[in-house]
């Protein structure tokens, strides 16, 4: 039983897992403050912003820098609290 099962979250694993043709991906920067604004020892605001540099798309015979696109930024309230569980 124990073996049928490994072997059946193998084979779900296995089939999960996507082909891809080419190779994608994205290098950028992010900056991340999360402890700007302290409301009291649990809460606290902060801000995130990133920017993507470089990219690799695919099925494409150049990879390139970005200068005008790819900007996200975030303003971020962070808990930093326990729910479950003693402090």
């Amino acid at each position: 039983m124990r073996k049928s099962m490994l072997l059946a979250m193998l084979l779900l694993a296995v089939s999960a897992v996507p082909a891809f043709a080419g190779i994608e991906g994205v290098a950028g920067a992010k900056f991340d403050a999360p402890n700007l604004v302290r409301f009291n020892q649990d809460w606290t605001l902060g801000v995130e912003a990133s920017k993507d540099l470089y990219n690799i798309l695919p099925n494409d015979n150049s990879a390139w820098f970005e200068d005008d696109k790819g900007y996200s930024g975030y303003v971020k309230i962070t808990y930093t609290g326990t729910w479950f569980g003693n402090k």
